[in-house]
C-alpha cells in the first residue's frame, strides 16, 4: 500500500497547517527540523498498535534455534509451520498451518534444544522472543526446507522515503495520523506553542482511533490538514 502524498508534500502540508512557510526541499534547517518530527511521528504511531495494514507474513534468517527478522519488524504476532513450503511469504495461504505455541525464556530453556531436518517427521513446539525481531524457536529446522515452512506473523513500520519525491509505505489515512502528529511535535519543540500542539495531538488521536476501527477495510481516498496561519 502507498501513499498518495511524497514526502514533500507531507513535508509541506504539516508546515503550512501551523502557519509555517512550505519548503522547496528538504535539505535545509526548516527540512531537517519537520523531517525529524515526522520520523518520530512514525515511530510513535506505528507502534501504537498492531495495525492490520502493516501486518505481514516473513522468513527468518536462522542459526541454530535464533530466526533473525528484518529490521523494520516492530511487533511478532504470531509463529506459525506450515505442512509444506508455501514459496513466497504471505498471510492468506490455504495451505495446512500450525500455530506454534509461545513461551517464556524460564520455560523454553527447561526444555532440551532439538534440531529437526526435513526427514525427521518432527516440527516446532515452542517459541520465544529475544527482542522485537528475534525470535528462539524448539525443536528448530536444521535445513533450508524445514526454515522456508517456518512463517512469522509480523507488523511493519512505515517507511520513511529515501527522497522528497518518494511516497510513504501507507494508506492516505494512516498518514493523515502522523502528519497531525507531526505538526503537534512540530509546534511544541519549535514553535513553542502549546495550544496547537495539544490541537493536532487530539486530532492525531481522533484520527488514530477511527483508523483502527477501520483498520481492515481502508477506503481509497484521504482526509485533509489544514489549520490555516499562525497570529
Amino acid at each position: 500500500m502507498t501513499s498518495t502524498k511524497t514526502r514533500l508534500e507531507v513535508a509541506n502540508t504539516i508546515l503550512l497547517s501551523v502557519g509555517e512557510r512550505p519548503i522547496s526541499s528538504s535539505g535545509g534547517v526548516q527540512g531537517q527540523l519537520v523531517s525529524d518530527c515526522i520520523k518520530q511521528a512514525l515511530t510513535d504511531v506505528c507502534t501504537s498498535a498492531a495495525w492490520g495494514e502493516l501486518r505481514d507474513s516473513i522468513l527468518g534468517t536462522w542459526a541454530g534455534d535464533t530466526a533473525t527478522l528484518d529490521t523494520d519488524v516492530y511487533k511478532i504476532g504470531g509463529v506459525f509451520y506450515y505442512s509444506s513450503p508455501t514459496g513466497a511469504p504471505g498471510i492468506t495461504y490455504d495451505y495446512n498451518r500450525y500455530a506454534v505455541e509461545f513461551c517464556t525464556l524460564d520455560k523454553y530453556l527447561r526444555f532440551p534444544l532439538t534440531p529437526y531436518t526435513n526427514t525427521s517427521q518432527n516440527r516446532p513446539r515452542f517459541y520465544t522472543l529475544k527482542d522485537t525481531r528475534t525470535v528462539r524457536v524448539n525443536p528448530y529446522p536444521n535445513d533450508a526446507t524445514e526454515r522456508d515452512k517456518i512463517h512469522f506473523d509480523v507488523y511493519k513500520m512505515v517507511t520513511y522515503p529515501s527522497t522528497d519525491s518518494n511516497y510513504f509505505s501507507c494508506s492516505d489515512q494512516f498518514l493523515t495520523v502522523i502528519e497531525y502528529k507531526a505538526a503537534s511535535l512540530f509546534a511544541l519543540k519549535f514553535l513553542n506553542d502549546i495550544n496547537t500542539s495539544r490541537e493536532f495531538a487530539g486530532l492525531s488521536e481522533v484520527q488514530r482511533r477511527r483508523n483502527l476501527v477501520n483498520d481492515n477495510s481502508l477506503p481509497s481516498g484521504g482526509y485533509y490538514l489544514h489549520r490555516g496561519s499562525r497570529r
